[in-house]
């Protein structure tokens, strides 16, 4: 058939980027012999998805013909469970360009370099179960009479979140909570618990400094308490929401005894490879948010006691704390990539050490195609921006 490889490369070797940066890049084709074509293209495109299934019960009309349950036979309607798909999409860019006109290309190796400017204001990339943000580099060589060879590559777009920009973020956040046991007939003493952190905004790689207090006045012994930082996902669309919560990072203590107290002191937390609050970018469909939840937990059948703090999550750290930072250190799992210099919002803070790059806490996703004449990516795993501290 001719053609030996077909492939999609990049200029840095981890291909992830931040709004306004420049993708370069070269696709690569490699040829046995002589290839007929009309041309070579390359697709840059930014899209969000969500979608999700329910079973909801409805009711139906007795002349309905589909598949039901009936709760009484001699009755005029009927209740039906079916399934409902919720789902809605946008598009952040789509840009394509011809690299190559036919019609034939010869044998050997060819490189044809690509170069396009990601738009500002985008979101993070972004991936779950029901929902995804996602950008990839698409090259193709068009053939009119025959089925097109097709390869895909997928970035990671790490959405621009400045917390500088926010005063709220520099304010210390405090909120406390208490209830009352009971069992059966019989009430018990009060348990409360109160948290307190020196600020509310970080970057991930920063540590989350946080003072705790729990008091159990109650006659009943606590099986513990745990601090959370959790991601509160929403996915949107014209019909229907649905609201996601993922533990992101989790510190568990021991238990406390009736008529004890358990304070958290000196406890921090670190904030990992996570993207920023809200994807840092204009979103209709997916909104991601963070809060610090400390919990306790009763013995017994009780609910939890929750405390909860709105935490923002961005990619340039406060000013006074850039000298916490730290230069990258490449570990395991880590990338370097320096933040480009015609970025201005990395201009402003010439002292802050660049950024690496970690693997998302959620792992890879499989993005494989129906496309059987589509190579390239069939996993991808998320790389956002995370900084290295000197404490």
């Amino acid at each position: 058939m001719g053609l030996v490889d077909f492939q999609i490369m990049f200029e840095k070797p981890l291909p992830t980027y931040f709004p306004g940066e420049v993708v370069n890049g070269q696709v690569v084709v490699n040829l046995s012999s002589e290839k007929k074509m009309a041309r070579i293209k390359i697709c840059f495109e930014g899209k969000g998805a969500v979608c999700w299934t329910e079973e909801e019960r409805v009711t139906r009309h007795s002349n309905s013909h589909r598949h039901r349950r009936r709760s009484n036979s001699n009755s005029d309607s009927h209740m039906e469970t079916q399934r409902i798909t919720y789902s809605d999409h946008e598009t952040y860019f789509n840009y394509e360009i011809n690299v190559f006109n036919g019609p034939y290309l010869p044998y050997g190796v060819h490189n044809f370099p690509f170069s396009f400017t990601l738009p500002y204001n985008i979101p993070s990339s972004f991936e779950s179960k029901d929902g995804q943000v996602r950008y990839e580099v698409r090259g193709q060589i068009v053939r009119d009479w025959k089925w097109d060879h097709r390869v895909r590559r997928l970035i990671t777009v790490n959405g621009l979140m400045d917390l500088n920009v926010s005063p709220m973020c520099r304010q210390p956040g405090e909120n406390r909570n208490h209830k009352t046991l009971c069992c059966f007939c019989c009430t018990s003493g009060p348990i409360s618990a109160v948290i307190h952190t020196n600020r509310t905004g970080y970057v991930p790689g920063e540590m989350i400094g946080f003072n705790a207090e729990m008091d159990n006045q109650s006659d009943r012994e606590m099986n513990g308490s745990t601090l959370r930082l959790v991601e509160h996902v929403r996915y949107m669309t014209p019909r229907k929401n649905k609201n996601e919560t993922r533990v992101v990072a989790e510190i568990k203590r021991g238990a406390i005894g009736p008529g004890d107290s358990d304070m958290w002191e000196g406890v921090v937390m670190r904030v990992p490879a996570v993207p920023p609050t809200n994807l840092a970018g204009n979103c209709r469909i997916i909104s991601v948010t963070y809060t610090l939840e400390f919990r306790v937990i009763p013995s017994g059948m009780s609910f939890d006691l929750v405390v909860s703090l709105p935490i923002t999550i961005g990619t340039i750290p406060l000013q006074e704390y850039i000298g916490t930072l730290a230069p990258p250190v490449y570990e395991p799992g880590f990338a370097p990539s320096a933040p480009p210099p015609a970025l201005d919002q990395f201009n402003m803070y010439p002292n802050m050490p660049p950024p690496t790059y970690a693997q998302s806490v959620w792992g890879a996703s499989n993005v494989r195609s129906d496309d059987e004449h589509l190579g390239g990516d069939f996993e991808f795993l998320p790389k956002y921006a995370i900084y290295n501290t000197n404490y």
